[in-house]
């Protein structure tokens, strides 16, 4: 290991072993981090140390407490064009500082080319529309807060296209056949995200058995037309 690599290693076992044993003892088991298809830059080391940077910034409160003070604030202008910008400003809050050991690091002694950003604007936006805005959407349904969850719902439909991905061009091409007057449809993460539900409810891991699927037949019967909530 390089001198840095061996800083950045003793302070990690300085703070682990201030942990309690109960916690020490816990974590210790055997975890596989090999990642032969994992780019450089999304390596398990690097998402645990960009969520610990993360969260590092918010000393005496919580990202929970400042997202939904931001959605309240954000709410109370009242206009459209703030629930668009809305999930923008949420990835905003996954921000963390550039300079870092692993801005250059894939793993641990491990150097990349050029340094990358932990949480990059992409994956913040991923972020928000996978995770934050339906634990918000939970916080404003749990306080009868029909103004927050309209808002919400608001910045959800207006929220703009995410990175693609291999199911969404496998879904694209099932469920579109990559016509360009249908993919027109795919506006933005709420289109993305229905597509990812079909497959999640009718394709699975059995891809190739699109003779034989359901998916036509879904709520003619009267059931509910998707399996998963």
């Amino acid at each position: 290991m390089d001198t840095e690599t061996r800083q950045y290693v003793r302070a990690l076992q300085h703070y682990w072993h201030t942990f309690p044993t109960d916690i020490q003892q816990h974590a210790w088991h055997d975890v596989d981090w090999r990642q032969p298809s994992v780019r450089p830059a999304n390596t398990p080391e690097r998402r645990l140390a960009g969520m610990a940077q993360m969260l590092a910034h918010y000393p005496g409160t919580s990202l929970l407490d400042t997202a939904v003070a931001l959605c309240r604030t954000s709410c109370s202008q009242g206009e459209a064009r703030t629930a668009r910008r809305l999930g923008h400003a949420l990835a905003r809050l996954l921000d963390v500082p550039t300079l870092s050991y692993w801005t250059r690091r894939a793993n641990l002694g491990g150097h990349t080319s050029k340094g990358q950003r932990l949480i990059g604007t992409q994956r913040a936006l991923t972020v928000v529309i996978d995770a934050i805005l339906p634990i918000l959407m939970l916080y404003a349904q749990h306080g009868a807060d029909l103004a927050l969850s309209d808002y919400l719902l608001a910045c959800y439909h207006t929220a703009p296209r995410l990175p693609d991905n291999h199911l969404l061009r496998y879904m694209r091409y099932r469920m579109l056949g990559n016509d360009p007057a249908l993919l027109g449809l795919v506006t933005g993460a709420c289109q993305q995200q229905g597509l990812l539900q079909l497959f999640a409810d009718f394709c699975g891991n059995d891809e190739g058995n699109c003779q034989g699927c359901d998916f036509p037949l879904a709520g003619v019967s009267g059931e509910p037309p998707f399996r998963s909530p």
